[in-house]
């Protein structure tokens, strides 16, 4: 069994019942050497708390953003698809040459690369697209305005792909943020995983101090029975969970477990 398998709630969970359950902290304030580590059990408790509901939260806003790229993404292809064909169609049509070279000449400045931007990711799509709005000058808007397909005109297209562009641009920036470590204020993925080794530290070193006193045995066991079931239970899910990608892979690789903190108690 290891500690370092327990979910972050389970870290909770266990924190909890040895910190307010009145019989086992009558425990833990028997002696000096266990009492010592209730404050900083209680300190890096409260962290957790706040960080697990912090990054809960992080990850929903990540998931709405992510759905709201895919959104903008459909419509990023689908008006460039639109703008791009119907000039083309407006070219096709043309009587002489001389009449097709205004929509041939907009489409390329506008799209030269032609539909292969919508193969881009996010970014570069969003990017592209405030990039392509300074090319719109009043000539070009001028030839956009002319081509209308049934009640639009492309140049009401053209100006709700630079303002889907933008929204794009926008959440891009928002997933970058939620999803790096540089803004101090916010919590992070490295933030949750120091608060757990810290959490480990400070648990580990509780159950050493208790083996260094002379604590009587059943005690000690109901002392820290939450603490054995959760490890019990985080130990059976991560066999399942590896069993799972054993089944999955030719050649079953067992992930690593870090060092020095997955000793079980």
């Amino acid at each position: 069994m290891s500690i370092s398998y327990l979910t972050s709630a389970a870290m909770i969970a266990v924190g909890h019942d040895l910190l307010t359950n009145p019989s086992k902290l009558s425990v833990l304030e028997r002696d000096a050497l266990t009492t010592a580590y209730i404050e900083p059990l209680r300190a890096v408790q409260k962290e957790l708390v706040v960080l697990t509901t912090d990054d809960g939260e992080v990850k929903a806003r990540l998931q709405d953003v992510s759905e709201e790229l895919a959104s903008q993404d459909q419509i990023h292809d689908r008006l460039a698809r639109g703008i791009f064909r119907g000039l083309e169609c407006a070219a096709d049509l043309a009587a002489t040459p001389e009449e097709a070279e205004p929509y041939v000449r907009v489409r390329e400045l506008l799209f030269p690369d032609a539909l292969a931007i919508n193969a881009l990711g996010y970014m570069e799509q969003g990017g592209n697209v405030l990039a392509v709005t300074s090319r719109a000058t009043p000539a070009v808007r001028e030839v956009l305005r002319s081509v209308c397909v049934g009640a639009h005109t492309l140049e009401e297209a053209f100006d709700a792909w630079v303002a889907n562009g933008e929204a794009m641009s926008a959440r891009v920036a928002e997933r970058a943020a939620l999803s790096g470590d540089e803004d101090d204020t916010r919590v992070s993925a490295g933030d949750l995983h120091q608060a757990r080794l810290r959490w480990m530290r400070v648990v580990k070193a509780l159950v050493a101090a208790l083996d260094m006193l002379d604590v009587d045995e059943d005690e000690r066991r109901r002392l820290l029975a939450t603490l054995h079931e959760a490890e019990i239970r985080a130990t059976k899910a991560r066999e399942i969970e590896v069993a799972g990608r054993e089944k999955g892979q030719e050649e079953p690789e067992v992930p690593e477990v870090g060092g020095d903190v997955e000793e079980p108690v």
